[in-house]
């Protein structure tokens, strides 16, 4: 709940007055969302480049936080997604396990 704009608590599910001049209720959705990603073109450590496409399943813990600290919670998930796709990907050296994996087929 915000009064006169600024935070003034948090609601728990019930009913509850308010006084619709002074004070506004700001709703936050705390249901698992799911983001279709775009591809992302990922270099590994011997540069070569993998293309991955990820989908998101995300969901809100604390409701002040996803409202008054970050600014936009779908952005911010989006890239803390890409650095740590991008960095996980990159510690890999898919060259050496291209050639093992083709020595062995046959």
């Amino acid at each position: 709940m915000e009064e006169f704009g600024k935070y003034k608590e948090i609601l728990e599910p019930g009913l509850h007055y308010y006084n619709p001049l002074t004070e506004s209720i700001r709703t936050v959705e705390l249901k698992t969302r799911v983001i279709d990603m775009r591809n992302q073109i990922v270099y590994t450590k011997d540069n070569i480049s993998v293309n991955i496409d990820t989908s998101l399943f995300y969901r809100i813990v604390d409701a002040y936080k996803a409202t008054y600290i970050v600014k936009d919670v779908v952005e911010s998930v989006c890239q803390m997604t890409y650095v740590t796709m991008r960095t996980i990907c990159g510690e890999y050296v898919r060259h050496i396990e291209c050639i093992g994996s083709a020595g062995t087929a046959k």
